[in-house]
């Protein structure tokens, strides 16, 4: 239910994307809301396979409204549009090649997407805002890249696929 009250918020940032102070308490909203549906769900012992597609889901959206809002400030940094294409290209290969392995779309929960959306989530109201757009935006990319890089060493190294796990390196 709360991944389902993310896609909300998420989607209600491009309505309202130019008034900041609707635009911080969406954002936070949807920010709040994936922080609690994966924190109850596992408290709770309520998580499951359609939980998970929606929380990837939720991130999806949520992902892609930030991409559309950030789109004129990436595209304006130097080397902004190959850093933006090798992020979205390889995430589709990431998404594709998970969609050919369980049939469905979804992410690895690893450490290195965790910190990715972490970063994403904190310096995204810092770009939107006007603060120190082209630093936040090259490390939000790189992590994202590396994150993504790693999900694809996930993919074709296991046979089994886990959602949860933690990283390349170790379960």
């Amino acid at each position: 239910m709360l991944s389902l009250l993310r896609i909300f918020f998420s989607l209600s940032l491009l309505a309202v994307s130019s008034h900041k102070g609707w635009f911080l308490a969406f954002y936070f909203s949807a920010v709040t809301s994936d922080v609690l549906d994966g924190m109850l769900a596992r408290r709770w012992h309520c998580t499951s396979m359609l939980g998970s597609m929606l929380d990837s889901l939720g991130d999806a959206v949520l992902f892609l409204v930030l991409t559309i809002l950030t789109l004129p400030k990436l595209l304006s940094i130097p080397f902004g549009i190959p850093i933006v294409a090798s992020v979205v290209v390889l995430r589709c290969i990431v998404l594709l090649l998970t969609r050919r392995k369980t049939h469905h779309w979804m992410s690895i929960h690893t450490i290195a997407n965790k910190c990715t959306g972490i970063c994403i989530l904190l310096c995204f109201p810092l770009v939107m805002l006007g603060f120190g757009s082209g630093v936040f935006l090259y490390g939000c990319c790189i992590l994202s890249l590396l994150a993504s890089s790693e999900e694809l060493l996930i993919l074709g190294k296991y046979d089994v696929y886990d959602p949860d796990r933690r990283s390349y390196f170790f379960a």
